[in-house]
């Protein structure tokens, strides 16, 4: 899809197209092939859309000067869909890709009937944080303003943390999420994106939000700390909090659990016959 601005933008989609689609928005510079469970989860019942946000993982797609905001990263969404021709009943959002989806449905930039948010990246005054949102979403918003040199370093001490080549879940999960900073550049990249995140007036966007939805919150996420997602869920006339203990905040990618709360929030949402085979 080519985006208004000239960016290109990569279109994934899963499961038969005369279904229900559902939205999925990830986290921002994570490869879309991270939601590959959950898409095989809701494919039997909806047809699935999902881009790669712009500026990673696709590098290429897009200069450092390039608009990260995520007013543009809602327009990318709308634009995904006009190309596709399909509208969303649904929507279900990861992470950094959470703030995407409360712009656009506050500003009735994106519509559905529900919208379901994992792990929620929303920055809401008050509650206590994790060590992540202590220290890193700050540093993020600092790296934009320092430039390159300042992702070196940060760099540096991520890739420390690289583990060897096991064979296991968990290597598979680090490879993941540490495509981001396989160079100095991307690094920056990344932290253009994640800074965006954290500019907009999130409390009253969230009220502005006129549907049911399900924040759900890992258990045992140290990334994304429970009262950022129980004040989301607040800050939302019609919505609802929910816990799957003992789940990480990459549950989405590898608990069971998380997956069938999706899915079941959604047929809640959407009844419907079962789908023949």
């Amino acid at each position: 899809v080519q985006g208004r601005d000239g960016v290109t933008l990569r279109a994934l989609t899963a499961g038969e197209r005369h279904r229900p689609t559902v939205l999925l928005i990830n986290a921002l510079g994570i490869s879309g092939v991270f939601l590959a469970g959950l898409a095989a989860e809701l494919a039997p019942r909806h047809h699935v859309v999902t881009w790669e946000s712009r500026g990673l993982p696709d590098f290429a797609a897009a200069r450092d000067d390039a608009d990260y905001s995520v007013e543009r990263h809602v327009g990318d969404a709308a634009q995904v869909l006009a190309a596709l021709d399909v509208k969303p009943q649904a929507i279900v959002s990861y992470c950094s890709g959470s703030p995407i989806a409360a712009m656009g449905l506050a500003r009735g930039q994106l519509s559905a009937q529900a919208w379901c948010a994992i792990s929620p990246s929303i920055h809401v005054p008050g509650g206590a944080q994790t060590d992540y949102q202590r220290t890193m979403l700050p540093m993020w918003a600092q790296m934009v303003k320092t430039g390159h040199r300042h992702a070196a370093l940060v760099r540096g001490l991520i890739r420390q943390q690289m583990r060897e080549d096991d064979g296991s879940l968990a290597h598979e999960l680090h490879h993941y999420n540490n495509r981001p900073f396989l160079t100095v550049e991307s690094t920056y990249r990344y932290a253009q994106l994640q800074s965006a995140c954290l500019q907009p007036d999130w409390p009253a966007l969230l009220a502005r939000i006129d549907l049911p939805a399900l924040i759900v919150h890992a258990g045992s996420d140290d990334v994304i700390h429970r009262e950022t997602s129980m004040l989301v869920a607040r800050h939302i006339p019609h919505a609802e909090f929910a816990e799957v203990p003992g789940a990480g905040h990459f549950a989405i990618y590898d608990n069971d659990s998380v997956l069938e709360r999706i899915g079941a929030f959604l047929r809640q949402a959407h009844p419907q016959p079962a789908p023949s085979h």
